[in-house]
């Protein structure tokens, strides 16, 4: 389970806080954000978190997310067709009201206009979905969002 605490994210995140006093960026993962900022409070004065969970895939303590049978139909898909699998991610993520919609048609415009994404960054970012556990270390988060 990836927490707050895993060797990886700290690594990333000290990578992020060396860049500096201070700093602004668009981090694309709530897990390296709240790290950075758990870690570097002084560095990072402000989050901005859209559309983010602590925790991806649900459970019994956790009803706010994805199942676990849908993630697992990710990975089984990822390895049968790709570009499927990364419209109906987006997809679930957009949302259904027509600023979801109108989103979601931006975002398929522009999926694959940088070439086609290694399969092995795709299973390692749905595995961090699948694994990662941020809501224990919430309280340690002081940075104002």
């Amino acid at each position: 389970m990836t927490t707050l605490d895993s060797r990886p994210v700290h690594a990333t995140a000290g990578q992020i806080d060396a860049r500096g006093p201070r700093f602004g960026a668009l981090v694309t993962t709530v897990v390296l954000a709240l790290t950075a900022a758990r870690l570097a409070p002084e560095r990072v004065t402000k989050l901005v978190l859209i559309a983010a969970t602590p925790r991806f895939v649900s459970d019994t303590g956790w009803p706010h997310a994805v199942t676990p049978e849908t993630v697992g139909q990710f990975a089984a898909d990822l390895e049968t067709d790709y570009r499927a699998t990364l419209e109906r991610f987006l997809s679930l993520q957009a949302g259904r009201d027509e600023t979801g919609r109108a989103a979601l048609r931006a975002l398929r415009t522009h999926l694959f206009a940088h070439g086609e994404p290694d399969i092995a960054a795709l299973r390692a970012g749905l595995r961090l979905l699948r694994d990662s556990d941020l809501c224990a270390g919430l309280g340690q988060v002081t940075t104002p969002t």
